[in-house]
């Protein structure tokens, strides 16, 4: 039985030695395919496939980094210079992408006003130096001073193009807006892009079956006038909408249309840069969709429950 044990050893031995002289074999062949790996570190990329070449091996470029060395030297390979590998194989090196170009990020300039951001020597001295263009676009408002800078785009980072874009409040007169005069309500609503417009009306009368002249709506706030009776007008809804458009760099003017039993108009007029997304109720007569447009260009469309 110890005979059986030394000899089923001795054949396991042999075996593996066996298995491990093929897998040399594969790798690395008969002692004359075998050549030393050169050390090509520092050397442009271009003269290292020359010089490897001399001696039957290939370079390939895997990846580049940022380094304090010219573009195209190697800055790394494997195998490392000294080692053997048989001929023909592949150096796997990474080269150099030159130095990376610190750039200072575009300073924060919402809160401020245009004419503080012109004023500043600091903001002044980073537009001057990467050569760079202010362009406003003017936001008429009721809520926020004259001046002042509401959305910059982009909104961090550095810009990809020549230009910072700034969304600049104009302050309103709410006289020269509520006493002007309107043909109609929704008129009025489509017409003035002005935010905190307060729409106050009055529904005096109770009568079930009143004789109505015209239909108006505008989110939660209903006007009912036509030769239409109650039982005649279709179901009045009220539904959530929830909008994110997709990410810009630039300010955007996203606008929302309301196609409905009364017809269309707008129900949402807003800018906004980077990543947005808003919610707001929305009141409807009859089957209805809204319609979503980016800069004046329809994207999408949707119907309503």
């Amino acid at each position: 039985m110890k005979f059986l044990n030394i000899l089923v050893s001795i054949i396991f031995i042999l075996l593996l030695a066996v298995s491990l002289f093929f897998i040399y074999r594969f790798f690395y062949g008969e002692s004359d395919d075998l050549v030393v790996v050169p050390n090509i570190i520092n050397m442009d990329v271009y003269t290292a496939q020359e010089n490897v070449r001399l001696v039957d091996l290939k370079v390939e470029v895997v990846s580049t980094t940022f380094s304090d060395k010219p573009a195209n030297t190697v800055v790394k390979q494997y195998p490392e210079p000294g080692m053997e590998v048989k001929k023909n194989s592949i150096i796997k090196v990474v080269v150099s992408s030159g130095e990376k170009e610190v750039q200072q990020d575009i300073p924060n300039l919402v809160g401020k006003t245009l004419n503080q951001v012109i004023s500043d020597p600091i903001i002044n001295m980073f537009i001057k130096k990467h050569n760079l263009v202010l362009k406003t676009i003017y936001y008429p408002t009721l809520l926020v001073d004259d001046n002042q800078i509401m959305l910059q785009a982009p909104v961090a980072g550095f810009p990809k193009g020549k230009s910072i874009n700034l969304l600049v409040s104009k302050k309103q007169n709410i006289d020269s807006i509520v006493n002007k005069e309107y043909k109609s309500l929704a008129e009025f609503l489509y017409n003035v892009n002005v935010d905190a417009i307060l729409i106050d009306l009055n529904n005096t009368t109770t009568s079930q079956d009143r004789n109505i002249e015209n239909i108006e709506v505008y989110n939660n706030s209903v006007i009912v006038n036509s030769d239409l009776n109650y039982s005649q007008i279709p179901s009045f809804r009220i539904t959530n909408i929830y909008v994110k458009p997709t990410y810009t760099d630039e300010i955007s003017f996203l606008e929302i249309v309301l196609e409905d039993f009364l017809g269309n108009r707008t129900i949402l007029k807003q800018y906004y840069t980077g990543v947005f997304v808003c919610s707001f109720q929305v009141s409807y007569i009859g089957e209805a969709k809204i319609v979503i447009k980016i800069d004046g260009k329809k994207v999408s469309s949707y119907s309503l429950p």
